[in-house]
């Protein structure tokens, strides 16, 4: 299953195990589903997943350099240029992150209900936030929220609500940090 959505289009895509995935604006995935795993990577954009429980085979999303993998939850996965933004709102994810271009763990967190996890992969920080569950995909109501963002990430997800590119011209600018 391959979902590419338009510039500012969302859309909600039943998956053959019964997990539902919501894929965002300008956003792309695939999905792999067989009788012993579930994969899905995100080559782009955001994508919330609401995941039918299925013990035997972990549902697992990869985003670059992230891996996610989960059973039974509620999840969002966010990916902007370098960064990427996992947040869960039911349930309990693991989030795998590799050193750039290779194969090899370099640090695993765990999260559980309303905790965020944000990896930049620009300088190699991660951080995580508490945050509101019921907002981890406030993007599906068509609400933004950002918590100490770097102002290149918030730019790049609103360019993809856009017909037109936004360009930051200035670095330092680029660097500031939004909520």
């Amino acid at each position: 299953t391959v979902v590419e959505t338009a510039s500012g289009e969302t859309r909600d895509v039943p998956l053959s195990d019964g997990s539902i995935g919501s894929a965002g604006a300008q956003s792309m995935l695939w999905a792999t589903l067989t009788r012993v795993s579930r994969e899905v990577t995100l080559a782009r954009g955001v994508a919330f997943f609401r995941l039918a429980k299925d013990p035997a085979r972990a549902f697992m999303v990869k985003d670059g350099t992230t891996s996610v993998p989960a059973v039974g939850t509620a999840f969002n996965v966010r990916r902007a240029g370098e960064r990427v933004v996992v947040g869960v709102a039911e349930g309990t994810v693991k989030v795998d992150v590799q050193a750039h271009q290779q194969r090899t763990v370099v640090r695993t967190a765990r999260l559980t209900v309303g905790q965020q996890l944000s990896i930049d992969g620009a300088d190699g920080s991660a951080s995580i936030q508490v945050v509101d569950a019921s907002g981890v995909a406030a993007w599906r109501e068509g609400l933004r929220q950002y918590r100490n963002e770097p102002l290149r990430s918030v730019v790049a997800v609103l360019t993809r609500y856009s017909a037109r590119a936004i360009v930051i011209a200035n670095p330092q600018v680029a660097e500031l940090r939004i909520t």
